[in-house]
């Protein structure tokens, strides 16, 4: 593969990783020059020493473009004491200003096995670029200060307003938070 692509991709199963990054989509990419999630989600578990509900860490000091835009994560993500969590993806390689995110909602849950250590952040959200309607629930401690990230309450983020918000690609689920519309043809 020249780039990391990934399009209409979703985890609904349990992810473990024993040494160190975990995600919904990846653990770890490394490809060509640009990095392109679109329509992606993750509802299963996760876990790992660094966790991201979509992807563990993208190696972004090699890249011209990232790209991530329409996903979710709705799913648990587990951490051993020491490790670290982040509702997108946990780490990166040094970002520059090649980052666009858009549309993105968190709603998973954080569990701590141990320590006290953990940090819960979008550490990728903190970093410079483009970033617009990113979204996370209001029962989540999002210690990144400098997120751009919103924080909202569970009764918007499961109105159909919210997923009208979100745009087209869109829909209200009917089992509370919004879904790609894709998913709905997918069985």
């Amino acid at each position: 593969m020249e780039d990391g692509e990934f399009e209409r991709c979703g985890n609904e199963g349990t992810i473990i990783s024993t040494s160190s990054n975990a995600g919904g989509i990846f653990g770890y990419e490394y490809c060509g020059s640009a990095t392109i999630m679109k329509e992606c989600y993750n509802a299963g578990i996760i876990k790992g020493n660094n966790a991201g509900g979509l992807c563990g860490e993208i190696d972004t000091w090699h890249k011209d473009t990232i790209n991530i835009s329409n996903c979710y994560n709705i799913g648990r993500i587990i951490v051993p004491g020491g490790g670290r969590a982040g509702g997108i993806v946990y780490g990166d390689s040094g970002i520059k200003d090649n980052l666009t995110i858009s549309k993105f909602y968190n709603a998973g849950i954080f569990q701590y096995l141990e320590g006290k250590n953990n940090v819960v952040t979008d550490s990728i959200t903190g970093k410079p670029g483009i970033k617009s309607e990113i979204y996370y629930l209001n029962t989540i401690d999002n210690t990144n200060t400098e997120s751009e990230s919103v924080s909202i309450d569970e009764e918007k983020l499961k109105s159909d307003l919210f997923a009208e918000e979100l745009g087209e690609l869109w829909i209200q689920s009917g089992k509370g938070y919004p879904m790609l519309k894709w998913q709905q043809n997918k069985n």
